[in-house]
């Protein structure tokens, strides 16, 4: 079988590839035109690292598509109505699906509308749907067909294969390496929350072996660093008060919190790194970003940034 001689509706499988990579593309440049004029933040606007926005991708060739095949002619034949109606709909319901999946395989929320009125769960909302039927309108009527008549129609094919073939080969490479950096962006905020908790840990021990002296549980690395260096003075100034084994214990456990705070500073420094690839790149790109189980920390993170 010739998979270059394959049509899906009015499309060959050669045009499906390139279309959803020049609108994926196209889909990251909005999103980065967005992102800077409306919370003037310059960033690569994407889950992946490429500068890519798969979304817009499948978004766009699935609109097409069914439009193709329900209406039985060209897209941009077919009345506007009838096409924002579709395209409201159809992206709507893949942003819904995109944000659900996002949700339960990473345990974030890329993007939330919990802000907007009528919003669904944050996924959703009716007045970026009406952007999205608006923009349907505009790309099927205007932009495809520019598209079309100046990329894929005019590519020699002998070319066009195998540069789609190595586009789709980084974009899979990309996808695989984004996956990884999000589990392990989880896996640092795990061991962050795990090392706070011994310097809660830690410092009710503290609090309890200086009694009448006691200071405030940690909540933060900086409140911790305060807490030692007070509990440090105090052994100083009052040292001649505490017996020898108290004193010991709690040098013991000053010790033990330093330690924690390196810790925590490294974990920090791995997580803040990398301004185009990594967590970095992520934070910045999803200023909204949300992990449930770790907004303490995503605030924290945001401040060092």
């Amino acid at each position: 079988m010739d998979i270059t001689a394959i049509t899906i509706g009015e499309f060959t499988i050669y045009e499906i590839l390139w279309f959803f990579l020049i609108y994926s593309f196209l889909g990251w440049v909005l999103e980065v035109i967005y992102q800077a004029a409306a919370k003037g933040i310059v960033a690569n606007r994407g889950f992946l690292n490429g500068p890519v926005c798969p979304i817009y991708g499948f978004g766009m060739i699935g609109i097409m598509l069914l439009l193709n095949s329900v209406f039985d002619a060209p897209a941009e034949k077919i009345s506007a109505v009838l096409v924002f109606l579709i395209g409201l709909v159809v992206a709507t319901l893949l942003e819904l699906f995109g944000g659900w999946a996002l949700d339960k395989l990473f345990h974030a929320r890329w993007w939330d509308y919990s802000n907007k009125p009528f919003n669904l769960n944050g996924y959703i909302c009716p007045e970026f749907s009406l952007y999205w039927g608006f923009g349907t309108v505009l790309a099927v009527r205007l932009l495809h067909p520019f598209v079309a008549r100046t990329t894929v129609d005019v590519w020699p094919k002998e070319i066009g294969w195998p540069v789609a073939i190595m586009f789709f080969a980084i974009f899979i490479a990309d996808v695989v390496i984004t996956v990884m950096i999000v589990v392990g962006l989880n896996k640092k905020l795990e061991e962050l929350d795990d090392l706070r908790a011994s310097m809660r840990t830690v410092s009710d021990e503290l609090s309890t072996a200086l009694g009448n002296h006691s200071l405030q549980t940690v909540q933060r690395m900086e409140e911790g660093r305060i807490q030692v260096a007070l509990a440090r003075k105090y052994l100083e100034e009052d040292r001649e008060k505490l017996s020898q084994d108290l004193r010991e214990k709690v040098q013991d456990l000053l010790d033990r919190e330093n330690e924690i705070i390196d810790e925590e500073e490294v974990l920090y420094k791995r997580i803040t790194k990398g301004k185009i690839f990594g967590p970095r790149r992520l934070l910045r790109a999803f200023p909204d970003l949300k992990i449930p189980d770790h907004m303490a920390l995503i605030k924290d993170l945001r401040n060092r940034l």
